[in-house]
């Protein structure tokens, strides 16, 4: 009976240590075949991130003539006429309507006017026309699909399959955790050495250090990106639309900068667009005149407000985390009718605000940036790296086969 009891626990072990390596070998097979047959996939992801983590940098060096102008002159300049350039710029496609501009950010930059076909709400067949700030020249257009950089941004975005896109990008999401996950458990050292921190040059210890450390950044990048993917209907879900009033510390301010134009002076003019997006533009920069405005995105139907994205002092982002819409009624006058700022809004906007801040690296201005630049360049080391490990594996199996044939023969 004592022997009995005593061998128990010894079985029982003895099947645990049987099972570890079994387990161990199912998770190898799994990161090795997910690896091998998403992995390029998960390599152009990453090459192509990288590339749109400094989106407009590389737009102004690869295209100067139409991201560049020798007026120098701000979108928020008294002499800048935004009236005549977006006559100019629906004047280039009667058949779209412009739907946006976005305002240059360095001194030489231009104005970018989005326009899409009448009746459309997304951008699959926008085109972009650049104008000069000052003159109101063209300077070229954009279309879908067809440069370079259209190319990347459609990739990452939709992978090329439009709005059945985000379910691919999701799958791969996922697929990139579990990857980062069970390759931090195989990696796990039964002893610990300074040497599995370290890249070498040889495929399975570079493998090793580089996934250790670029695990950490690809997890945030993955997971951010399932929300990304999603972003649109997350918000919708997530975000009421709600009007709130302009501050008390605002509307003070806004009886004085609010603009006015005598109805036959409105008459008289007879643009294609029936707003004056300088008195607009003035309006908003008299209620906020430390922000740096991004965006203005026209109202599709009438009596709609303009919305104006625009940044505070100290904030990160592309396009803006703050917004301001105003309004131009029947007989001229411009007053803001709403206000929405980051800081101050609900506490729900600003976790995924900061969600699509760390996807895109914006979260700690350009330091961030490459950080997450360099991030998006791992995928393709871990790969190359772990097919010339699976490799010399296959290589040293070939070689042993044909030892053990010579052997037996």
């Amino acid at each position: 009976m004592l022997t009995d009891q005593t061998s128990r626990p010894d079985r029982r072990t003895a099947a645990k240590s049987k099972s570890q390596p079994q387990n161990r070998s199912l998770l190898l097979a799994v990161h090795l075949w997910l690896g091998l047959s998403l992995g390029a996939l998960l390599v152009l992801i990453g090459l192509s991130g990288s590339a749109l983590i400094f989106r407009y940098e590389l737009e102004r060096l690869i295209f100067p003539s139409l991201t560049h102008t020798s007026s120098h002159t701000p979108a928020t300049d008294p002499t800048a006429n935004l009236d005549l350039c977006v006559s100019t710029a629906q004047a280039v496609n009667p058949l779209k309507t412009v739907r946006s501009v976005r305002l240059p950010v360095h001194p030489d930059g231009t104005l970018e006017w989005l326009t899409i076909p009448m009746g459309s709400t997304t951008k699959e067949e926008a085109t972009t026309v650049y104008t000069d700030p000052q003159t109101c020249s063209v300077l070229g257009t954009r279309g879908p699909r067809k440069d370079v950089m259209s190319f990347v941004v459609n990739f990452h975005h939709a992978l090329f399959l439009g709005k059945n896109g985000a379910y691919l990008q999701t799958c791969v999401a996922f697929v990139a955790i579990f990857m980062a996950c069970s390759g931090l458990i195989l990696w796990w050292p039964k002893r610990w050495t300074s040497s599995r921190f370290r890249p070498r040059a040889n495929a399975r210890p570079l493998h090793y250090a580089i996934g250790f450390w670029a695990m950490w950044p690809l997890l945030v990048i993955a997971s951010t990106g399932c929300y990304m993917a999603w972003r649109s209907t997350i918000n919708k879900a997530l975000l009421p639309e709600t009007i709130p009033q302009a501050s008390s510390a605002i509307k003070p301010l806004l009886g004085k900068a609010a603009m006015t134009r005598s109805d036959a002076e409105i008459k008289a003019k007879k643009q294609p667009y029936p707003l004056s997006l300088n008195a607009i533009v003035a309006t908003a920069h008299a209620a906020e005149p430390d922000a740096e405005w991004r965006i203005l995105t026209l109202p599709q139907k009438a009596k709609e407000p303009v919305t104006i994205t625009y940044q505070l002092p100290g904030e990160y982002g592309r396009s803006g985390n703050n917004q301001i819409q105003i309004k131009q009624t029947d007989d001229g006058t411009v007053h803001v009718v709403k206000v929405s700022e980051l800081k101050s809004g609900p506490a729900m906007k600003r976790f995924l605000t900061g969600l699509m801040q760390i996807h895109y690296g914006e979260f700690a201005g350009v330091a961030s940036r490459l950080v997450w630049c360099a991030t998006g360049l791992m995928p393709a080391v871990l790969f190359c790296s772990g097919f010339l490990m699976w490799r010399r594996r296959i290589r040293v199996r070939l070689i042993a086969e044909k030892a053990l044939l010579g052997r037996s023969r």
